[in-house]
């Protein structure tokens, strides 16, 4: 290999290591394994840096495509004692080849995470994959997992980031917590992941004892009523940041009084959350809240949920994103006027917006600093009056529009001066043509950098031909992206591959991730408040 390199010179800039290290550490962010793949084979440096990158957080990476690839490696590190359990206790298989290989790096040291159903599905994978004539898989699967956690959790590796939810009802996660030097392994432990079907509510007080500084809290199917373990972990956490509950029914009322304790508190998301029975008088204590989302909830009625929030609150919000979900009036005000100049993204759907006529004049008024905004709309008067409105008082950056079948072709081009001159993301869910769309970007004065469309509504060959010539000739354009909201015909059949071959070689094309989007009514007979998505 290639001697260790100091520096790297580019035209005449110079990389030190410390910019690499900054690199890679962005590029495991994103999760991008196959590009620091590549880059750890460049030299010896560059393979010290990034080896340990990747298998500090080796589940993330595989959370999509598990890899029995992973598993090989995890057993070659694994001392010649213990592949004999493996192979011959567990499995039951008489391996020759137990002592003819060795990992060029003791990986298992380097894990700082433990997600066990992403550990179960490459555990799976590998036996499936590899021993096709033995039968009693899932058996060896079950058996496997664990013996390979206890040897990680026994070896005392501090583990940031835990995962014990299970995605099949039937698969008990065993009892991890209860594993000797569980305590050493879970001491710093920041970010977990729990609930499931089959929550083993006797970790959580394991969890309480060996945890006291987890900064994040995600909880998913939780259905114990009866159970109070995991509120008092909630409240004995002392730098706990941000929490989210999803799939949330019966003790959620504890759940939420648990808040009252989580004096550092920034984030609080409610997916899919059952507040019958639930007062929020826990939630309205922690002042130093910043995110607030509320996302297909149920049962918060005015006197248990809403009440201490108007009479209680302090919080000066960033974010607030409320779709289907019933709202008070006088809470949401409220809210607004408490954030003030603070409040920088918000998301409304039609909920919202029909039980506050004035929402937008209400934003307009006491949050100067909005950059973000997505919101519903059901009628082109309704577009009219928000440009008119954000053009003059907000730092708008990103605006997303959601729809239900609007065609806006004949007043769109009319409202191209009304947009920000801040605007560098537009999505818009409508019916354009071709021409009212190039009238209304060649008019808009914003430097438009992402812009996104309806596929089945609005994308034909000649809406890529004018977006190529708005490109040439703004040069701000950098992205399209498509949404696939109420698609009434075959994509294909509108969009030629040459031409958008052609607008490739100017622009990039990437779809958004935009997993919220479920929240809002595709079409008119659709119910604006719903429980569709509930299991």
């Amino acid at each position: 290999m290639i001697s260790e390199p100091r520096k790297t010179f580019s035209n005449n800039v110079i990389l030190t290591i410390e910019c690499f290290d900054e690199i890679f550490q962005h590029l495991l962010n994103d999760n991008d394994k196959n590009t620091l793949h590549s880059s750890l084979l460049v030299n010896r440096s560059f393979c010290r840096k990034i080896v340990p990158l990747l298998w500090s957080k080796p589940f993330s990476l595989l959370k999509l495509h598990p890899s029995k690839s992973f598993i090989k490696t995890f057993v070659l590190c694994l001392s010649l004692n213990e592949r004999f359990v493996l192979f011959n206790y567990i499995l039951k298989i008489k391996d020759k080849r137990i002592e003819e290989y060795s990992a060029l790096f003791h990986y298992p040291v380097l894990i700082r995470e433990l997600d066990f159903w992403s550990l179960y599905e490459c555990v799976r994978v590998w036996i499936q994959e590899d021993r096709l004539k033995y039968t009693k898989i899932g058996l060896w699967t079950n058996e496997t997992t664990f013996y390979l956690i206890k040897v990680l959790i026994r070896r005392g590796q501090h583990i940031k980031y835990l995962n014990l939810v299970n995605n099949d009802k039937i698969i008990e996660i065993p009892p991890i917590m209860r594993l000797y030097n569980a305590d050493v392994a879970f001491s710093k432990l920041q970010y977990l992941y729990c609930g499931g079907y089959n929550a083993d509510v006797k970790s959580y007080t394991k969890l309480m004892e060996y945890c006291k500084d987890i900064m994040e809290i995600d909880i998913v199917h939780y259905h114990k009523s009866s159970d109070s373990s995991l509120a008092a972990l909630i409240r004995s956490q002392r730098r706990l940041n941000k929490i989210t509950y999803r799939s949330v029914s019966g003790g959620t009322w504890r759940l939420v009084a648990a808040l009252a304790q989580t004096h550092f508190l920034k984030s609080v998301s409610f997916i899919c959350t059952d507040f019958a029975d639930t007062y929020s008088k826990g939630l309205a204590t922690c002042d130093n809240l910043e995110v607030l989302e509320l996302l297909d909830c149920r049962g918060n009625d005015f006197e248990k949920f809403w009440k201490p929030i108007i009479e209680k609150s302090k919080f000066r919000l960033k974010k607030l994103s409320l779709a289907r979900t019933s709202v008070n009036k006088e809470a949401i005000e409220t809210l607004i006027r408490n954030a003030g100049e603070k409040l920088e993204e918000v998301t409304v759907d039609y909920t919202v917006t029909s039980t506050i006529p004035h929402f937008l004049e209400m934003l307009v008024k006491n949050c100067p600093n909005i950059v973000y905004l997505k919101l519903f709309l059901l009628h082109p008067e309704e577009l009219t009056m928000l440009l008119s409105i954000i053009s003059v008082a907000f730092k708008l950056k990103q605006l997303v529009i959601r729809t239900s079948d609007m065609d806006v072709t004949a007043i769109l081009p009319g409202l191209a001066k009304l947009v920000p001159s801040s605007l560098r993301l537009l999505d818009m869910d409508m019916m354009i043509s071709s021409k009212a769309l190039q009238e209304f970007l060649n008019g808009c004065e914003a430097p438009i950098q992402r812009l996104i469309l309806n596929a089945g509504h609005t994308i034909t060959d000649d809406h890529i031909m004018m977006i190529i010539q708005y490109a040439k000739e703004k040069g701000s354009l950098k992205s399209l992206g498509y949404t696939y909201r109420t698609l009434r015909w075959n994509l294909s059949s509108r969009i030629s591959q040459k031409v958008e071959n052609k607008a490739k070689n100017l622009i990039s094309f990437y779809n958004p991730e935009d997993p919220a989007d479920f929240l809002f009514p595709l079409d008119r007979n659709d119910e604006l408040i719903g429980t569709d998505t509930w299991d």
